[in-house]
């Protein structure tokens, strides 16, 4: 018999029991407070239906910040940024704000696991086949990619006191599109249920009307010279988390069927699969025992990189004698490795472009055979 919600949607087609228990709707009202000063909005926290409260934001957004044309929602391709853009299309599909243009943006670094990466992919079509919002899918550029900064410069792989990929993989690609675009406001899938640590962290910054999310997060900062920011998710729970993209699913059509999936009912926070800011890569191991078995061949890849990286008759030592860059004999053998492993697995990680750099840069003194 099939399975039948209080608004009479059948979900018979629908497998995943995660997704069958996280659909559920509900409606609740609140008042906006106007602040003194016309540079800031502030809605205040009331018991309020989790999306209605997204949507309020949303709706004053439009209505008090016109000049802001362009809206950014920065997507990672995990549940959280899943649901802010299909939060923001879904709202925007049918309103009558001809001034806003809703930019979806991918930043994909080339290293994403590759389940993650296709259902990234997916799900950017969905969003414009659903909602007709513009989306991006950007890569970083031949000198900022992660192998010819790894295995050309003989950066080693990053760590607390030396991240360097964030900025080159991630950041740089996004702030190039949004030198091209007028007045934009960026939105951040940023929640408070997300980790303890995490909300430890959004507490203080959003406690404040600077930081990272201002007033509760709910703050529209609209300073000159400022691109404002906001995080309309910031008090949903998980579980309203897999509400709404059940609901997306179900009644849009959306593409994210299969996050659950993925995530499997767990607390995963899924990044690069060469990520050496963890000890271990238990999002990887999670695809891999949902039966990704590409990703047994990445994880032993960056298990051989990660612990050989760190030894030091692998790199550089400085005068001091502190590790330095990787050496040049154990970058030639990390690439000769990588190039079996992309024929074991069918998979290219390695651009023709970025070959030819890594080349290039092993003959510059620079970075190359030096002391």
């Amino acid at each position: 018999m099939n399975n039948v919600l209080r608004n009479g949607t059948v979900l018979s087609s629908i497998r995943s029991r995660s997704f069958r228990r996280y659909f559920l709707r509900g409606d609740h009202v609140a008042k906006i407070r106007r602040i003194r000063s016309c540079d800031m909005i502030v809605l205040p926290i009331k018991r309020l239906d989790y999306l209605k409260k997204s949507e309020l934001i949303l709706d004053t957004l439009a209505e008090k910040a016109a000049r802001i044309q362009n809206w950014v929602v920065f997507y990672s391709g995990g549940k959280d940024s899943s649901t802010l853009a299909a939060v923001i299309g879904r709202w925007s599909y049918g309103r009558a704000h001809s001034h806003i243009r809703v930019h979806v943006v991918y930043v994909d670094t080339r290293i994403e696991p590759p389940p993650m990466n296709t259902q990234a992919l997916k799900f950017l079509k969905s969003l414009r086949d659903t909602y007709g919002v513009t989306t991006h899918h950007l890569t970083p550029n031949i000198e900022e990619s992660f192998w010819v900064n790894l295995l050309g410069r003989g950066y080693p792989p990053s760590s607390r006191k030396f991240r360097w990929c964030t900025e080159r993989l991630k950041l740089r690609p996004a702030l190039r599109l949004l030198q091209t675009l007028e007045n934009p406001v960026s939105f951040v899938g940023s929640r408070l249920d997300e980790s303890a640590h995490r909300s430890r962290r959004l507490k203080n910054t959003c406690s404040v009307t600077t930081g990272e999310c201002g007033t509760k997060a709910l703050t529209i900062r609209l300073s000159a010279g400022e691109m404002p920011y906001v995080a309309p998710l910031l008090h949903w729970k998980v579980e309203n988390v897999w509400q709404f993209l059940a609901q997306a699913h179900i009644e849009d059509g959306l593409a994210v069927s299969a996050l659950f999936d993925i995530y499997a009912g767990q607390d995963l926070r899924y990044g690069c699969w060469t990520c050496s800011l963890v000890r271990r890569d238990r999002s990887g191991e999670a695809l891999l025992e949902q039966g990704h078995i590409v990703m047994a061949d990445l994880l032993a890849y960056r298990t051989w990189l990660l612990s050989q990286a760190a030894l030091p008759e692998n790199r550089f030592l400085r005068p001091n004698g502190v590790k330095g860059r990787l050496s040049l004999a154990f970058r030639r053998k990390a690439l000769a490795k990588l190039r079996v492993l992309e024929s074991r697995i069918g998979m290219n990680w390695l651009s023709i472009n970025e070959y030819n750099k890594i080349l290039e840069l092993w003959d510059d003194p620079r970075y190359g055979e030096y002391r």
